[in-house]
């Protein structure tokens, strides 16, 4: 089974699983800014990665909170946005995450990213169910 797969996989287990309100968020760890502006439920201190990226597609709303650790700010526009800041210069990468769902699950993903460890160079990602994702993100590589 891919590993994609595995995390989603696991992901509704552990949303099928957890009780009422054990979603609570705490993204101080990865927001330096909580003290002064408050938590927000739109960073995720989860390692932005392309498999992550990957187990996102045609994700329920709960699978996608568990895979953040967020519940996501909502948009006007229907979408959930996500802000990836994780600061472990592990690889990850940083930056924004609009997911369109479509009857409660994740039918469109667009990311505009970037890794600090490769100097800021800046990535997209970009899905629509019923398609190949298009990525110039090096472990994907089909461009757009």
């Amino acid at each position: 089974m891919p590993a994609a797969r595995r995390l989603l996989s696991f992901a509704t287990l552990i949303c099928l699983n957890a009780p009422a309100g054990a979603l609570a968020y705490d993204n101080s760890a990865c927001w330096h800014y909580a003290k002064q502006q408050g938590l927000r439920p739109d960073i995720t201190c989860t390692p932005i990665t392309a498999a992550l990226l990957q187990s996102l597609k045609n994700a329920s709303q709960s699978q996608i909170a568990v895979l953040m650790n967020e519940p996501g700010e909502p948009y006007p526009d229907g979408t959930l946005h996500y802000t990836g800041n994780d600061l472990n210069n592990d690889g990850s990468y940083q930056g924004t995450i609009a997911l369109t769902l479509t009857g409660g699950q994740v039918t469109a993903i667009a990311a505009q990213l970037d890794n600090p460890a490769q100097g800021g160079a800046y990535f997209t990602y970009r899905w629509v169910q019923g398609s190949t994702a298009c990525s110039d993100l090096p472990e994907i590589q089909n461009p757009c």
